[in-house]
């Protein structure tokens, strides 16, 4: 994880004046490196409350605000009217939903025009709507960070 995260962000460079969304925040890591290269605001969504403290120590020694919330991401994004120039998604493994998720994250409100949305993944996921591995309608992009895919609206 450190090589990817390292990859990751040496690819996404200076933060600054950029929001940063991290669904499915595990042990909230990703969102702590976005805040420290200077992303604001900066959310994680995390549904298991077991990892609630975790997250919290994680997050305890950044300067700037990072919001933690805990809640399925299904449920989160159908209520959050927010829009994010950059969205993680690093969902676990045997999440059977990932397909509509993905698509879920990559619309409005949720991903800004000029968005970037980024999933980690192991090996390809299957059952993707076609609509995820394009342009979005407004040219947001999509990537997967292991295999950085890179689909650009042009023209």
């Amino acid at each position: 994880m450190d090589r990817m995260r390292q990859s990751l962000f040496s690819i996404l460079g200076n933060m600054e004046g950029l929001s940063f969304l991290d669904l499915f925040s595990g042990s909230g890591i990703i969102g702590v490196e976005a805040a420290s290269r200077g992303a604001q605001p900066v959310r994680l969504v995390e549904k298991d409350p077991r990892k609630r403290a975790t997250i919290q120590k994680n997050i305890a020694f950044v300067e700037s605000s990072i919001e933690l919330v805990t809640a399925p991401v299904e449920r989160f994004l159908k209520a959050d009217r927010g829009s994010w120039d950059l969205i993680f998604l690093d969902p676990p493994f045997d999440f059977a939903n990932k397909g509509e998720v993905l698509d879920e994250a990559c619309q409005p409100p949720h991903l800004e025009a000029e968005g970037l949305a980024i999933r980690q993944r192991s090996s390809p996921w299957t059952g993707l709507a076609s609509s995820s591995l394009t342009a979005g309608p407004t040219g947001s992009r999509f990537c997967c960070s292991s295999a950085i895919e890179d689909s650009r609206r042009r023209g």
